[in-house]
């Protein structure tokens, strides 16, 4: 089932993480400013630390009120400035993406980085991101650049996933403003025109929010989601759940990724049911493929196992082995299949955490790119070097029956064999 995209579609090309900001004048306007492509030259000018031809003091170049100019920043412009502009400006603003912003400082990691993950055999490499809260904490936003890098000197990496919670919501945040967000944090996300960019969902990614313990509704639906944090891309090959589209599956050669939403807060024991019903019939149509799973939330924030995540592993389980599943009086026979459940990865945890189902599946909980989002005992941040991001490079080795997780940034590089 093909997504339907109902919204202007983002530009297709993207720009690179800024290595600069500055803070903005307080008597900035933003809301009786029009935006001009000299606008958006300016401020890539700015980002690249380059001499722009007219004084910026003043500017309303803080578009997203944070305070600072940067990558998110130029983002936002080109979406208003894309509005408002003839085919000759369109191209010049087409040709403001991919800078490559890649401080000093990633230098000579991000060079051994890349050298190791050509080292290993691959039948496909995907990045997995998690975690920004692209509105929230203290994110350096240098991820963008560094994928670009990655994907430009890496061409088999095919893929970047967003394993959910792309912002930050909560109770003062409207259905716009988490609209907008979304949009701008995916745009964020895709580093390069070749690359596939696939989303998950959330808990925080809808405005479903929980002050003192009470919950407050979710302000998104799950199809409105899908096209908010899309970036404006659809995949015909992507095979979605007729019952929830924030879940579907789509194959790379002998991999198969399937993407489910099974998030803790926002099921209802029928939606559970049909998370199931997805899986196992992704699962029995994986003919000979080695298959990721990938799901938000593994383990609960206060670092339990929910039963969902219990199940999802019972079922992949039960795949490998051939055996009989059973849930909630839905029953799947997994006798004829021939594929095998490599892997299952995740977030939400805000640390990096390695987990293995009873049947011997490699489970991998990814931190957090935020790194004022890390939990105290989880890996040490500091903004400025290279400890300030933090994502995998992944690569499926079949024949190998290995998956190699390449760390940039902080924590360590991590080998899982299925």
């Amino acid at each position: 089932m093909k997504r339907l995209f109902t919204t202007v579609a983002l530009l297709s090309a993207v720009v690179s993480a800024g290595t600069m900001s500055a803070f903005t004048s307080a008597n900035a306007d933003i809301s009786e400013y029009t935006y001009t492509i000299q606008d958006a030259r300016n401020l890539q000018d700015f980002l690249l630390a380059r001499p722009t031809t007219e004084d910026l003091t003043g500017k309303p170049y803080d578009m997203n009120n944070d305070g600072q100019w940067d990558a998110f920043d130029l983002c936002l412009m080109r979406q208003e400035v894309a509005e408002n502009i003839d085919t000759a400006d369109s191209n010049t603003l087409e040709a403001i993406n991919n800078i490559d912003l890649v401080p000093a400082y990633y230098e000579q990691h991000l060079t051994d980085k890349i050298a190791e993950i050509k080292r290993h055999s691959a039948d496909t490499r995907f990045i997995f991101i998690t975690d920004i809260h692209y509105n929230g904490y203290n994110n350096a936003k240098h991820s963008k650049s560094l994928m670009t890098r990655i994907c430009r000197e890496v061409s088999s990496v095919k893929h970047v996933i967003h394993g959910g919670d792309l912002v930050n919501t909560g109770a003062s945040y409207t259905k716009e403003d988490i609209i907008r967000n979304l949009n701008v944090a995916a745009d964020y996300i895709r580093p390069d025109a070749h690359v596939r960019y696939h989303s998950v969902f959330g808990n925080h990614d809808t405005g479903e929010d929980y002050p003192g313990g009470v919950k407050l509704p979710a302000k998104l639906t799950a199809d409105e989601y899908a096209v908010a944090a899309s970036a404006g891309l659809s995949y015909a090959d992507e095979v979605y759940d007729p019952l929830n589209c924030t879940q579907y599956y789509f194959d790379d050669g002998d991999v198969r990724f399937i993407v489910l939403n099974a998030n803790l807060r926002e099921l209802t024991g029928e939606t559970y049911t049909n998370t199931w019903r997805f899986l196992a019939r992704s699962l029995i149509s994986a003919d000979n493929k080695t298959i990721v799973v990938i799901n938000h939330i593994i383990r609960g924030s206060n670092n339990n196992l929910p039963p969902f995540t219990q199940t999802i592993f019972d079922a992949l389980d039960a795949y490998n082995a051939r055996e009989p599943f059973t849930y909630s009086g839905a029953a799947f026979d997994f006798s004829g299949a021939s594929g095998r459940a490599a892997i299952v990865i995740g977030g939400h945890l805000h640390k990096d955490e390695d987990l293995t189902t009873t049947g011997g599946i490699p489970v991998v909980i990814v931190t957090t790119d935020n790194a004022g989002a890390e939990l105290p005992s989880g890996i040490e941040r500091t903004i400025g070097t290279t400890s300030e991001q933090a994502f995998d490079v992944f690569s499926v080795d079949t024949a190998g029956r290995k998956v190699y997780a390449t760390r940039i940034g902080a924590g360590n590089d991590r080998i899982y064999e299925f």
